[in-house]
Order: structure tokens, then sequence, then C-alpha cells
């Protein structure tokens, strides 16, 4: 089993810091380097996370149980978990470049056996504190569950076998241990690192008229529910309810939000006739009570995949929905499987949805938004009204500055042409700016780094009418080159700092827009008779030859034999009497001159 790579240990990391970390009891030792406390305290906070996740606790619940210090006798953590009358006890290891080695599992299996007896001498002042909780556990629990978390590559076989032969020791006469040990690796880790800061599973009961069943191939239920029961759901629940559908609420004054909302006003009897009805998955479907009016269901991980539009516009005028129904049908599959998925998209292609509105369905999109969510941001992937709150990041930005930073020459061309869809004016497909995926991180300061470009091109103002459209319409050509400048530090696995950021490109900044005025001038000038900056601008070969030599200038390319040869070099295919290039733009020109910029280094 891989370890848990470097992205997902340090998304790990922060979310350690910032919501494990600062609810810890104080260290009994502090006679330690700063550093030494820190690396300690991260170790203690990843058994509170792991048991956060494993048992459904509250950061400010998981890190209660927390003994780990620098006396712990092997144990991290202790938890007793009374739903299922099971005794809980942690062994972590956060180091990414190591296994979970013999000598931490032998230590761990001595603090156990202590443990199981109640002697409590030798550990440290947590554990002591808690004997007579420990004790009325021991006393209570129906099973004693060892769980040993680490994030490197696997539990080595010294260290299994130590642990293994601890819950089959006879002379303990201990036969509540589970067994095996919960072996919680990278893998359980980065689900766990997934799920973190997601909507909680949805368990309703809903009351349905005129079911009908339907169990072969797929179990699902139909009939019609009274419209202010979802709506009920939705006050309770929120977005949450709506958590796999393609789109969340598009706010209130969209067309087909205004008409949900007059119909309901004034012709709530007509609305069932009147609306297409809502479908929702969930992963258990079991009947209740059933009477000649309606049939009661148990519904376990219940989400709307469709009909989202609805029950929110019905909910900003609820007061008028009381006799008012909707057709309803349920599905039995989890939203996030694959079958689920495949109902989702398929429920969804009767309106209009733009192409990358499936993104909803991708679990790169998933990913992406747990690690932005760890480092500070919202990443709204779904269609939603749109907000310019600085720590939001919606998909067409995270497209566009994805694409600024890409390799393409192409992209300043599409996002001038449609800066809020770039994708709409022909940007390459999702699927290439998404494969392979990239992290929060890579995404955030994509993000970050092109909002602080921009913000520097805002500010300029032209000396006269050609250099004021050079810098309106050649804003996208100044971001694209300077962010190959600052590749390294986007891709890095930390957030980039604005302030520092800024600081940074200052002085390249104001250098580069110089030499975008002079190069578009050139251009501009170069075929004997003097055309505008917008023109140049706004047409793509154009583009590519101020971005050619533009790219030159800044990143001091040497006009030698590998410069020219990369300019010379024009693929051609024949397709019947035809000549054809092989890319339709000079595609090995610009792969050599991203390779030449120098880059920018940002401070830590």
């Amino acid at each position: 089993m891989p370890a848990l790579n470097t992205t997902r240990l340090a998304v790990l990391r922060e979310v350690l810091a910032r919501d494990f970390v600062p609810l810890l009891p104080p260290l009994l030792d502090h006679a330690h380097s700063d550093d030494k406390l820190t690396k300690k305290n991260l170790s203690r906070a990843f058994g509170a996370f792991v048991l956060s996740q494993h048992c459904g606790l509250a950061p400010e619940d998981a890190t209660l149980s927390v003994v780990d210090d620098f006396d712990d006798g092997g144990i991290d953590a202790i938890h007793y978990h009374r739903p299922d009358r099971t005794l809980i006890i942690v062994q972590g290891k956060l180091k990414a470049g190591e296994q979970f080695q013999q000598a931490e599992a032998q230590k761990f299996v001595e603090g156990v056996r202590r443990l199981v007896r109640s002697d409590f001498a030798g550990f440290n002042a947590n554990i002591r504190d808690r004997a007579e909780r420990i004790t009325e556990a021991l006393d209570d629990c129906e099973a004693i569950q060892l769980l040993v978390t680490y994030v490197g590559e696997r539990v080595s076989d010294n260290a299994r076998a130590a642990i293994d032969a601890l819950i089959n020791d006879a002379s303990l006469d201990e036969r509540r241990f589970a067994r095996p040990f919960l072996d919680y690796g990278p893998q359980a880790v980065d689900v766990a690192l997934g799920a973190y800061g997601a909507h909680p599973s949805i368990n309703t009961r809903l009351s349905v008229m005129r079911a009908r069943s339907m169990d072969e191939p797929r179990q699902s239920r139909f009939g019609v529910v009274w419209l202010r029961d979802l709506v009920a759901l939705y006050q309770v629940h929120g977005a949450a309810l709506f958590d796999r559908n393609i789109r969340n609420h598009l706010g209130d004054e969209t067309s087909v939000n205004r008409d949900i909302r007059e119909t309901l006003i004034n012709d709530p009897e007509l609305f069932f006739y009147l609306n297409n009805g809502v479908t929702a998955l969930a992963s258990e479907i079991k009947q209740r009570r059933a009477t000649d009016s309606a049939t009661t269901y148990d519904l376990r991980g219940f989400s709307i995949i469709n009909g989202a539009q609805t029950i929110a516009s019905a909910a900003s005028v609820a007061e008028s929905i009381d006799r008012a129904k909707v057709a309803v049908t349920i599905i039995k599959a989890a939203a996030d499987g694959d079958f689920g998925k495949r109902v989702t998209r398929a429920r969804n292609n009767q309106n209009p949805v733009t192409p990358i509105g499936f993104a909803a369905l991708d679990d790169v999109q998933d990913r992406i938004w747990s690690d932005m969510k760890a480092i500070g941001f919202r990443y709204h992937y779904k269609s939603e009204p749109s907000t310019r709150e600085p720590d939001v990041i919606d998909l067409p930005e995270a497209m566009a500055a994805l694409g600024l930073l890409s390799h393409d020459p192409r992209t300043p061309y599409w996002i001038a042409s449609a800066p809020k869809n770039p994708h709409s004016a022909g940007m390459d497909s999702y699927e290439s700016l998404f494969s392979p995926a990239p992290s929060g991180y890579h995404v955030a300061n994509a993000v970050i780094a092109t909002r602080s470009l921009l913000e520097f091109a805002r500010g300029w103002s032209g000396a006269d009418r050609f250099e004021t459209e050079t810098y309106r319409y050649g804003r996208y050509v100044f971001v694209w080159v300077m962010m190959k400048r600052l590749h390294r530090e986007i891709i890095a696995d930390r957030l980039l700092d604005p302030v520092k950021l800024a600081a940074a490109i200052s002085a390249p900044v104001d250098e580069a827009r110089q030499q975008l005025s002079e190069t578009v001038a050139s251009h501009a000038n170069a075929g004997g008779t003097p055309r505008s900056a917008s023109s140049v601008l706004q047409t793509r070969n154009d583009i590519f030859k101020v971005l050619e030599l533009f790219a030159i200038r800044n990143f001091a390319v040497p006009n030698d034999d590998r410069l020219q040869g990369a300019q010379n070099a024009r693929p051609v295919r024949i397709v019947g009497a035809k000549t054809l290039p092989v890319y339709d733009y000079p595609q090995p020109l610009f792969a050599y001159l991203v390779t030449k910029a120098p880059h920018i280094v940002i401070p830590v």
C-alpha cells in the first residue's frame, strides 16, 4: 500500500494544526525545542482526527480522548464508544516515509497489556487522571478495539505479529479483543480526509402518497409527496440535501425559479401537473407504516439529485405551499457510487446543463473541494449563484487559472472572448485541465496568482489610446507569460501568501508591463500599415506572435539555433491532397519557450 502522498499529507497537517491542535490538552513536558513540540502536537492531533472520523465525533470530543505525551506507554488515545460498547485504544504514526515498526508495536502492546489489567503505574498523568473512567469502561465494554493508524506504507510483518500475539494471548484471559486489530492505513486516512468537513449523511422518514414499488433490477419507490415535507427537510439540512445534485439552488431571479414561485402562490393545487417532479437517491429504503392514504419509508443516505430548484424556490414562499404536491422517485443507490452518478447524469440531461456542469459528479472535484476546505477556501464546483468573496473559488475561475498556467497559448484568446465561461469560447476540454488531477493547493495557488496579476493590470493606465487598448486587451497575454515564471510556486504543497506574492512580483510586473507595450506596438507596425492594439490582441494568430515575442523578451531567450529550430518546427500531415498542420498553433515553439521562464521566488 503506497504511503499518503505529500500533497495529501500537507492537507492533513493543515487540518490538524487548525482544527485539532488548539483543542488538545496542554503537553505535560515543555522541556523541548519549539520544533519538537510542534511535531508532537501534530502527532497527538492525528489520533484525535482518526477517532473523529472513525467514530463520528466532533473535534472537541475527539481531542478529549487524547492521552499522547512524552511518556504515554505507546498509547495515543483512549475512547469508549458507548453506542456499540467498544473501548477503542489508538496508536498512530504521522511519518510518511516510515513503516509502523516492531519497536513501536511492542511499546503499544505493553501499554495495552498494562491498561487492560488496570495497572496504571508508569503511565503519564493523562492516563492516570483517567484511571477511574478507563476502569469503568473496561468493566462495561463488550469489545476492545486496537486501532493502529499511520501514513507510511504499511505495518511491518514483525509489528503485526506482535499485536496479533497480544490479541491471542490466552494468559491475559481477555476474550473481548476485536480480531483482527484495525489497520487504519494511508488509504483509510485519505478517505477520512476527503470526508472531513463534508455534509453528514441525511437519514429521514418520508410519507409517500399513492406509493408504488419496483424492486428489479433496482429497488425504487414512486409516488406523490407534500411539497411542504421536502421543504421542511431543506430548512433543516440546507444545501446538504442537494449534496450530490449537479446544481445547487441558482437563486430566486432565474426565470424558471420565478415561474415556480408564481405557480405556488397563484395555483398551488396545479403545481403537481406543472412540475417535472423530484428524484432522490437513498442508500437504504425501509418501509414502515402503510395506510390507505400513504406509506411511510425510513431513508438512509437521502440525497435529492434532481429538484433543487423546486424545493429551494418553494422554501422562499413556504406560506403558500400547504396544498402543493409533487411527484417523487426514490432509487436505492449510494449517491457517490457509480450507479448513483449515472442516474444523476441521466436525470439532469433533460434540462440545460453545461458540459462542465457534470463536473459535480467527478471524484477529482470532490478531492479538490476537500483540499480547498482544509486550506481555508470554499470551492464551488456546481452551478450556483456567483459570489465575489475572496475565500470562494468557483469552477470557471479555476479552469481559467489552470488554463493560464498551462502551456497552451490559445488560453488568453479564449478567456478574453468569454472571461466568465472560457470553455464556451472553445477552451480545451475539462479533462485536459484536470488530468492528471491537480491538488487543492495547485488550484488555489493558480487562482491566487491570477487574481494578483490581474489586480496589477487593472491599475495600469496608458499614455495614449494605443497603450490603453494594450493594457485592456492584453492583460491575459501578460498573465499567461507571468504564470510561467510562477509555476514552481503554484504547484508547491503550500499556500501562496497574497501579500508576499504581490511584493515579490512587483518589480517583474513593472518590467513586463513595459515589454508588453513595446512588443504589441512593434508587431502592430510590422506589416507596413499600422494597426490598433485592439485588432492585434483580439486576433488569435496575432496573439500567438505577440506571446512569442513577449515571452522571448521577458524570459531573455537567446536567439540561437535552439530557438530558431523551435520557430521553424511546423509538423504537417497529409490528408488526401491537402497538407495540414499537426497543431493549430506552433506547439513545439511554445513547449520550448515555457522551459526558459526564469523562476520568481516567493519567500516562505
